[in-house]
């Protein structure tokens, strides 16, 4: 037997065991407070601490557990107390325990005993004193040592009111004058005082009772009784004492009143543990999620899942709070909860303030899962706080109520829409797995169609089960001409379109307008800056509050796709012709700013606004100009595609053109490509053939990066074309560096000079010392890659020198990287290394991606050529992080290679290889014959080290079949960069 309702103590076969010390007492009550479940360690550590455990507690608890096991194993309970995650649980009949027992005889007395009085009797004689009275319990065991006192006095009443009922007055007045001395100021209790005392003949008392009462409450509390105790004493002045129970107090009844789980009740198994964590630390958890996202299927399912703790029983209040007109007030809410709990209309209070402390006073002592769907307002939730005790209010709502949290300790489980996998196995519960498995890229369509939302896909998933024999694809070819419009059950209010209508219906004016503004956005998420040029920046708040929008990242929106489809529906030509310049303007404005710090050379076009320029999102530093474009590039590509074919043509090409310098530092080259090819048809249709070419000349610089060099050439060719029609030197000299570069990669290197020395030319004539730092960096490394060293140091250090004139820190990195090459290929390390530490230190020092890599790099071929491979492989490492940041196939392929061979040198044969044939997988998709040399190489070595001769010789051979296609003389060892990308 385990007593916790007085002193702890155990009885075992063998007698009492021996507990010392008040934790140890406070562990047997942690565990016994739920025989035969898990506590979570974490819990066990509040209930001995409380919330601010010393660093020892995890230690201390299990010091403590191990004593508890030797007590309880000394007096003939061994293998009670036992380990289970995610904690420990005490192994007992709940029978066994004097707590569980005195609950459970409470309930068969609430549900209707044959003989209440004694059943009471019994259960209260389980007590020997306060619960848990000599343990030192803290938290929430603290808290349970209360509820079970109010749970007693409680029963105290009930054993009274039986007593009444069953004409025992004496016996009843005995137990009420015990229970007003201890509790004089609790009407129930008063109230049974003054009836006890009527049906023993001393009417007189009791309404000079009443009379005590009513004063103490105006001077302690300044309130009245309650209307039940002043009917009460009216009806003893008419002398009503013998007829009729007179005081009628609400019995609380056990309702079971949530409605049945949805059908096809599908994954949520986050969630589910999630409001199994939140209820385990609070008694107000709150589920919250946009219309149709599955709060109240998740509400319910849970509910039902847990009904059985909650055995005094189950509440379901619909507030109805997404429409204002319908919505329940406080005052009808306290009401319906008051009915649910058997209070008929003749006996409910009528002000809201005693409605809520008889809702309290009924739950008090008592475990009542109460559950109130579709909050719309806080004060809707107010009055069903429960008082201290161990009910639980459960909440759903499509707002984030946060005033909610300075009434109660409040847990949320936010929702989102279905992962992939339980969105399809939804839909194909419903609908039947044969049929899906027939069509399963349909299904795969309409799931994504539906967004993932639970609403939208039980409504074509029942449209589905009614039509039998229209197939998936029918439907998914429905939704994607009018998903909105398709989304509805006929006689069903529950449409997408109707949860969506009544969502916007609460909006204020600002924040439909920003609604329905933000929805035209045509990417995949939304910087929070840009709300403050679309609507009054107010209406964020409200829209994120309402679920309308999300923030998946602290300054970054995002809408689900049927809710953004929604706030299109609701927009007009006029305001979407409005919002989509108001959107480009803003990025117009972000992408100059950013130029201006990013490389200010880039002036050939400039952005041409069609309202007043908003403020910029982002301080005038590089760092916060790159972090602003980096978390715009998902968006990028879009917008500028967007623009390009909704009439702002010429917005679509200047955006492009002056994220120019953001891509040159950061790389992602495949989404600029994707860029750059709606921007080449919108300046088409312009009919502007130089704003053509600089599109043309993006293009090809995006091919070269991207290692498609043939395109790169032809773009710049067509580039070079349309600036010779134009007579536009400056286009020109540019066109020719890019020539240049891409003739550099295909290994035309006397024609990559012809081109430079153009550019230099024609840089220097106009006066663009910008250009002509670029193009003289450019020329001495291509001397350096065409073996001509001594020839390169001219031009690579009048770069230097000049790009530290004007302040061009990239071609500085540039440059002195270049230096370093020439260096190493005179053995000169020392020197080498000197100009590549510079390098690194600059290009990190303004954020450029590229020359990061480019600097690490040759630092690791610089370690491998002194022969410090351990070194070479922390220099490769860190590169090829970098090369996988910048999505630059060509450079990782490289790296992986040189990786393997520095691991090779250091014996690691294992790891070679996989870095090798990593290094080949990639190479297969972005073919360069003079690396491709190198890699074979190094795979001969790698064989010959293994012992695989045959495949040593055929290797060596693949190499130099390479390098005669290429006339090179012999092995080339260092890795050779791409020349500076002059965007």
């Amino acid at each position: 037997m385990v007593g916790i309702l007085g002193a702890v103590e155990v009885v075992g076969p063998h007698g009492r065991a021996e507990l010392t010390g008040g934790r140890h007492r406070a562990l047997v009550g942690a565990l016994a407070l739920q025989p035969g479940a898990v506590v979570p360690t974490w819990r066990l550590v509040e209930a001995l601490w409380g919330e601010e455990p010393p660093r020892t507690a995890l230690r201390s608890l299990h010091s403590h557990v191990a004593r508890l096991r030797q007590a309880l194993s000394r007096c003939g309970l061994d293998g009670v107390v036992q380990t289970r995650e995610p904690g420990y649980a005490l192994c007992v009949d709940p029978a066994d325990v004097d707590a569980a027992r005195f609950e459970r005889a409470v309930e068969t007395v609430h549900s209707g005993a044959q003989d209440p009085a004694a059943v009471l009797r019994e259960a209260l004689d389980l007590w020997r004193g306060p619960a848990l009275a000599d343990a030192d319990p803290a938290g929430w065991v603290a808290a349970e040592a209360e509820r079970l006192e109010r749970l007693r006095r409680a029963a105290l009443a009930d054993r009274c009111e039986a007593l009444l009922a069953a004409g025992r007055s004496a016996e009843a007045l005995t137990e009420a004058e015990r229970l007003v001395a201890a509790e004089p100021l609790q009407e129930r209790v008063a109230g049974l005082h003054m009836l006890a005392l009527a049906r023993c003949g001393r009417t007189a008392e009791a309404l000079e009772a009443y009379r005590r009462l009513r004063e103490a409450l105006a001077e302690e509390l300044g309130v009245d009784p309650s209307p039940e105790l002043s009917e009460l004493h009216t009806a003893l002045l008419r002398g009503e004492r013998q007829h009729r129970d007179l005081l009628q107090l609400p019995a609380v009844t056990r309702p079971a009143q949530l409605p049945p789980p949805v059908g096809w009740f599908t994954g949520r198994a986050a969630e589910l543990r999630a409001l199994d964590e939140a209820a385990a630390e609070t008694g107000v958890v709150l589920v919250r999620g946009h219309g149709g996202i599955g709060k109240t299927a998740l509400a319910v399912q849970w509910a039902h899942r847990v009904a059985e703790r909650f055995g005094d029983g189950q509440l379901f209040v619909d507030l109805r709070g997404h429409d204002p007109a319908t919505a329940l007030s406080p005052a009808e809410v306290a009401a319906v909860l008051l009915r649910c709990l058997g209070v008929p209309d003749d006996r409910m209070p009528h002000d809201l303030s005693e409605r809520i402390a008889t809702y309290r006073t009924l739950l008090a002592g008592r475990r009542m899962l109460v559950v109130l769907d579709d909050a719309g307002r806080t004060d809707q939730v107010t009055p069903a706080l429960p008082g201290a005790g161990a009910s639980l209010l459960l909440v759903t709502s499509r707002h984030q109520l946060p005033a909610l949290v300075t009434h109660a300790e409040v847990r949320a489980v936010a929702l989102d829409v279905l992962g992939r996998e339980d969105a399809a196995r939804l839909l194909t519960r419903v609908v039947g797995a044969d049929r899906v498995a027939r069509e399963a890229a349909a299904a795969e369509r309409l799931v994504s169609l539906c967004g993932r939302m639970p609403l939208a896909l039980r409504i074509a998933a029942a449209k589905l089960v009614t039509e039998p024999g229209r197939s998936i694809a029918a439907s998914a070819g429905e939704l994607e001409r009018d998903r909105l419009a398709h989304l509805g059950v006929e006689d069903d209010a529950r449409s997408v379109a109707a949860v969506f209508d009544s969502a916007y219906r609460t909006l204020s004016p600002p924040a439909r307008q920003l609604f329905r503004r933000l929805s035209l956005h045509p990417g995949p998420h939304v910087a929070a800056a840009l709300c403050s040029a679309l609507a009054p920046a107010a209406g964020l708040a409200e829209l994120t509050a309402a679920h309308l929008v999300m923030q998946p990242a602290p300054g970054r929106c995002r809408m689900h796709d049927l809710i953004r489809a929604y706030g299109r529906g609701r927009t007009d030509e006029r305001e979407r012709a409005t919002t989509a310049e108001l959107i480009m303007d803003w990025y117009l404005v972000s992408a100059h700013a950013a130029n201006q710090v990013l490389d200010s050379s880039q002036d050939r076009i400039a952005p041409v606004l069609r309202h007043p320029a908003p403020p910029v999102p982002f301080g005038p530093t590089r760092a916060a100009a790159l972090a602003f474009l980096e978390a715009e590039l998902p968006n990028l590509p879009v917008l500028v595609r967007h623009a390009a074919q909704t009439g702002q043509e010429a917005a679509a090409c200047q955006l492009t053109y002056l994220l120019s310098g953001f891509f040159g530092a950061r790389g992602n080259w495949s989404e600029r490509v994707d860029m750059c090819r709606p921007a080449i048809a919108a300046a088409r249709r312009l009919g502007d053939r130089a704003v053509e070419a600089e599109m043309h000349r993006a293009l090809g610089v995006a091919y070269r990066a991207t290692y498609r060099l043939e395109p790169a050439l032809a773009s710049h060719l067509r580039a070079l074309a349309l600036l010779r029609e134009l007579g536009d030197e400056r286009g020109l000299a540019y066109v020719y560096n890019n020539i240049g570069g891409a003739n550099a990669e295909l290994r035309r290197f006397p024609a990559a000079i012809a081109a430079y020395r153009l550019s230099l030319r024609l840089h220097t004539a106009t006066g663009n010392r910008h250009g002509a730092v670029a193009a003289r960096r450019n020329l001495g490394y291509t001397y350096i890659r065409m073996d001509r060293v001594e020839r390169s140091f001219e031009h690579l250090e009048a770069a230097l020198a000049a790009s530290r004139e004007i302040g061009y820190r990239r071609l500085e990195a540039g440059a002195l990287d270049s230096l370093g090459e020439a260096h190493l290929r005179q053995g000169s390390f020392g020197a080498a290394r000197a100009c590549f530490d510079g390098a690194l230190t600059v290009s990190r020092a303004i954020g450029d991606l590229r020359y990061e890599m480019d600097a690490l790099v040759n630092l690791g071929l610089t370690a491998l050529a002194m022969d410090a491979a351990a070194e070479a492989v922390e220099r490769f490492t860190a590169a090829l992080a970098v090369s996988r940041r910048l999505g630059h196939r060509h450079a990782e392929a490289r790296i992986l290679n040189r990786l393997g061979e520095a691991r090779l040198r250091l014996g690691d044969v294992a790891a070679a290889g996989e870095l090798l044939r990593a290094s080949g997988d990639l190479r297969a998709g972005v073919p360069d014959p003079y690396e491709e040399a190198c890699l074979h190489g190094n795979l001969a070595a790698l064989a010959e080290r293994t012992g695989r001769a045959a495949a040593a010789d055929r290797h060596r051979t693949l190499a130099a079949g390479l390098v005669a296609r290429l006339q090179v003389d012999g092995m080339v060892t260092v890795a050779s960069a791409p020349p500076v990308i002059r965007t």
